[in-house]
């Protein structure tokens, strides 16, 4: 069995080749849910040539929530932005 630390960077790998197909935004919940991890893990490990040890629902969760806490983190702060520019036209 391996550690954290091999867990934790075979998810930055394959975070990072969802990313190169595209596929590190919201549609990867709906790819997930819709066909499931198994063409998920296929179009990883087709684009990587090597299996995965850790690939599974949970990996798939945890990056699914990552890019949830990422996508409102900007939210929020493209809001907050939007706010400091109202004020300041309303203060010039």
């Amino acid at each position: 069995m391996g550690t954290y630390n091999d867990y934790y960077f075979e998810k930055l790998d394959v975070m990072d080749k969802l990313n190169e197909i595209g596929l590190l935004t919201r549609l990867l919940e709906v790819v997930y849910k819709e066909q499931g991890l198994d063409t998920i893990e296929y179009l990883v490990c087709n684009k990587t040539k090597r299996k995965f040890n850790w690939f599974n629902d949970e990996m798939m969760t945890d990056i699914i929530n990552d890019i949830k806490d990422n996508n409102q983190a900007e939210e929020i702060a493209d809001r907050l932005a939007m706010e400091d520019v109202n004020n300041l036209e309303m203060e010039g």
